[in-house]
């Protein structure tokens, strides 16, 4: 997920690369839970859009992989939150 894009306002954020860019420009909050893609976020919420999708597809995703992608992501997120609390709480122990 490019975080550039996520930054910043106008169609491409803060992301310099704009169309060139090789990250995903995506909702970085919605992929989170954190957006519900309504009309007050102007980020992409689609991974089909246009930008995204070639992205995905110059990587190498397989087409067969693309609507369970976003579920996929979010899981990685929630471990890796999980993990950070785990080793907040190991570090603040007794």
């Amino acid at each position: 997920v490019c975080l550039a894009y996520n930054e910043g306002s106008g169609e491409f954020g803060n992301c310099l690369e704009a169309e060139s860019c090789k990250d995903l420009h995506v909702c970085e909050s919605y992929i989170r839970g954190l957006c519900d893609g309504s009309t007050g976020c102007s980020r992409c919420h689609d991974i089909y859009e246009p930008h995204p999708l070639k992205t995905l597809q110059d990587n190498g995703v397989p087409s067969q992989l693309m609507s369970i992608l976003l579920p996929i992501y979010k899981s990685m997120l929630a471990m890796a939150g999980a993990d950070k609390f785990t080793l907040i709480s190991s570090a603040t122990a007794p």
